[in-house]
């Protein structure tokens, strides 16, 4: 008898627990900004544990974590999206959230400088 509750203990103390898939690291080295779209990083790590709006932009956040007896681990990733629904910024496992996000592709696309400047030349 006193075996099986022997093998009844190791089985709960094995047994862990995870919540979220875990986030491949290979594929969050692939995100670029202004070049990574929604459908990519849905492709990657499938649909996000959250969504929301940060300073005007999209946000996508995936989560991991899990407990067990060897420990734990948690991952985040919060991706901001622009109007075009392409990464301007990524955190992987972010201490804080950024409060403020700008949309760096539309300051380094020539063709969007140039809409801007006869938009300004119209005026």
């Amino acid at each position: 008898m006193k075996l099986h509750q022997l093998c009844i203990l190791g089985a709960v103390v094995a047994c862990s627990v995870a919540q979220g898939r875990k986030i491949d690291a290979a594929r969050v080295e692939n995100i670029q900004a202004c070049k990574t779209s929604e459908a990519d990083l849905l492709a990657w790590f499938g649909e996000p544990y959250q969504r929301g709006n940060q300073s005007g932009f999209p946000t996508m956040n995936w989560q991991y974590a899990s407990a067990g007896g060897g420990g734990s681990e948690t991952q985040s990733l919060v991706v901001y999206l622009n109007a075009d629904r392409k990464v301007i910024e990524y955190q992987l496992n972010p201490a804080a959230v950024l409060t403020t996000v700008k949309d760096k592709c539309k300051e380094s696309d020539p063709s969007k400088k140039a809409e801007s400047a006869k938009g300004a030349d119209a005026r």
